[in-house]
């Protein structure tokens, strides 16, 4: 991600002031590859549940074998869409040192704080450009007057 712009947002982590992390914005493009990483991470997931649920009603050996084998297909495929939106929150984060490695270890709470991540700046990159639009047509309003 270029960053051109260079607007960021805060992200609160808790009431004090103190405790954010500064995430750059993203543009309307970015924002569609984002939106179709969170839809194949979620497809994953129900899937997952599929299979699970499937698994307990399995009877036979042969069934449950074949479950367990797509269930860690799944797992693999988890996985890396997981790392993605690792790399993905790492290069939203302002702070170099919120890097892929800081995500993975688990000190930034993982996969749940990197989706609130990724939803905070998805909101606020569409909030601003909806603000941008909005300004640009009252300044022209305005020039035209």
């Amino acid at each position: 991600m270029r960053h051109l712009n260079r607007e960021t947002t805060l992200f609160m982590l808790s009431d004090d002031p103190e405790d954010y992390v500064e995430l750059h914005l993203i543009s309307p493009a970015e924002q569609q590859w984002v939106r179709e990483l969170i839809g194949q991470f979620q497809n994953v997931i129900d899937e997952a549940r599929r299979i699970t649920v499937n698994l307990a009603k399995a009877k036979s050996k042969k069934k449950r074998a074949e479950l367990k084998k797509q269930g860690d297909k799944l797992g693999e495929d988890a996985e890396r869409l997981l790392d993605y939106q690792l790399h993905l929150v790492a290069a939203l984060c302002v702070d170099p040192e919120l890097d892929f490695n800081y995500w993975k270890s688990g000190s930034g709470f993982m996969g749940q704080m990197a989706s609130t991540l990724i939803g905070h700046v998805l909101r606020s990159s569409r909030e601003a450009a909806v603000t941008r639009i909005r300004d640009a047509r009252f300044f022209r309003g305005n020039e035209s007057g």
